[in-house]
């Protein structure tokens, strides 16, 4: 018999309409969540500790001089802004614009190990409500989806050791671990809607500096109170196969 796949389509989009396949799926999808949380815990309370709250006011020079990060970790979190958003409240990246979180802080295609895909996924709202072109949820799916097909790798044991952990964070200390200051992004006045919004990683002046002294008071305060940092063992996640890996702001709102 010939192959009929327009009938096949029709179907296909018939059981997104079954009540019971739809429930099926939601479990399904219940249980992966409930299996993979701690995993996203782990890997967002863990990248915490490598970017500061200050990242978004931060440059190159004083990243190295006064973070004192290796050239290797700076280089990877300001060309992976992606890993930013670990740094964001969900309520916020719930309001940036598609075009911000589509291309700018999309994961995607940007060779993240699993536990920097982890945490980005992990910082992400369950749902974008602001999202009439549907395109946000879109991309949060693929993340998921993408998330999915690493984690199943590491269960089988053939996720490659870079994807373990990348080698950056080999010889660093999670000095940012207890600073548990977020960015908030700043929400567009009514009356500046349909205008264009800078992104804020081309803010510059005053209210930037204001900022940072500002987290900066606060973070000095939550350190007082926390003692000396830790570092979180993520040996469970990363396994025998990590160890000794070679080398390798306001934004657009809705």
């Amino acid at each position: 018999a010939k192959f009929d796949e327009e009938r096949l389509d029709h179907l296909i989009r018939c059981m997104d309409y079954n009540p019971e396949h739809q429930r099926e799926k939601e479990e399904a999808a219940l249980q992966w969540r409930r299996s993979i949380q701690p995993l996203i815990d782990e890997s967002l309370e863990s990248m915490k500790g490598f970017v500061p709250p200050h990242i978004f006011t931060s440059s190159v020079q004083t990243l190295t001089e006064v973070d004192q990060l290796s050239k290797e970790l700076v280089k990877r979190l300001t060309t992976k802004k992606c890993l930013w958003l670990v740094r964001i409240p969900a309520a916020d990246i719930e309001r940036m614009h598609e075009a911000e979180l589509l291309t700018r802080f999309s994961p995607l295609a940007q060779n993240l190990d699993i536990i920097e895909l982890a945490a980005v996924y992990g910082s992400l709202p369950a749902k974008f409500n602001s999202d009439s072109s549907g395109k946000k949820e879109s991309w949060r799916l693929s993340i998921e989806e993408t998330l999915k097909a690493m984690n199943a790798q590491r269960l089988a044991g053939t996720l490659p050791p870079n994807k373990l952990r990348n080698s950056a964070y080999s010889k660093e200390d999670q000095q940012f671990l207890y600073r548990r200051t977020m960015h908030r992004m700043k929400a567009v006045k009514s009356e500046e809607a349909g205008k264009r919004v800078q992104s804020f990683l081309n803010i510059k002046g005053n209210r930037a500096k204001q900022q940072l002294e500002d987290a900066e008071e606060e973070n000095s305060k939550e350190l007082n109170g926390a003692g000396a940092s830790a570092t979180i063992s993520l040996g469970r996640v990363v396994g025998n196969a990590a160890k000794g890996v070679a080398a390798e702001g306001a934004a657009t709102v809705n």
